[in-house]
């Protein structure tokens, strides 16, 4: 379903880049960056950015669309792991972090120091699968399935595990450390979810855009994106 993964994928940046605000004169970190996909998004908001990430060779292939795009001046990307960051306490404006916090089975870690190189004050907006939706609910339920299929056919292993947390769950997170939230996204709505996506992408795509902007299907986002605000002091 690579067609579906590209649109939620669309969406997820999109809309982060929405909850990121006016970043015109400020200083964003960007977490996990992979191969750069904030980068061509944000050229001309005046933004200075650092992206950072574990895998040597996305953070080549992001350095290579700076260079590409001309953007080397106000771009900068390295090499770098999100629980130790290489910068100093109090100095990003906002940070972002797409498809990254799933990836840990300590997240706390990673938002603890996140807080540390964020300015008071300074908005973070991190993305996160969400627990329940729809989707979620089918793949659950048809699991016993999936795996008596891969057993008798001797199909490959399920992708690597991704933690999914509710909406709720998630923004605890970041409230338990005296974070505000101040604004939020669901995307990705799969009105016709899991098999749907791996036999028929582009129908499940178009359903899905039909309801992208409708709140009440919140029910059927695979995604959520939290915005909050570090605590002044």
């Amino acid at each position: 379903d690579w067609s579906s993964d590209v649109c939620s994928s669309d969406l997820r940046r999109r809309k982060s880049v929405e909850l990121l605000g006016n970043l015109r004169g400020k200083k964003l970190l960007d977490l996990g960056c992979g191969t750069g996909a904030l980068v061509e998004p944000l050229l001309g908001s005046g933004v200075e950015y650092e992206g950072i990430d574990i895998a040597p060779t996305m953070v080549e292939m992001a350095q290579g669309h700076v260079r590409d795009l001309g953007a080397e001046a106000t771009f900068n990307v390295r090499v770098g792991s999100g629980t130790s960051l290489p910068y100093a306490d109090n100095h990003f404006d906002a940070i972002v972090a797409m498809g990254f916090l799933e990836y840990f089975d300590q997240p706390e870690k990673v938002i603890a120091e996140a807080l540390r190189v964020a300015k008071p004050g300074a908005r973070l907006v991190f993305t996160i699968p969400q627990k329940y939706c729809f989707d979620d609910c089918v793949v659950r339920l048809s699991a016993p399935v999936r795996q008596l299929a891969r057993t008798l056919f001797g199909k490959a292993a399920e992708p690597v595990a991704r933690t999914k947390y509710t909406p709720r769950e998630f923004q605890h997170l970041f409230t338990a450390v005296g974070c505000r939230v101040v604004g939020e996204r669901f995307y990705n709505m799969l009105l016709l979810p899991y098999p749907v996506t791996r036999i028929v992408p582009r129908v499940a795509n178009a359903a899905a855009s039909l309801g992208e902007e409708q709140p009440a299907l919140r029910f059927f986002a695979t995604g959520y994106i939290v915005a909050c605000e570090k605590p002044q002091a």
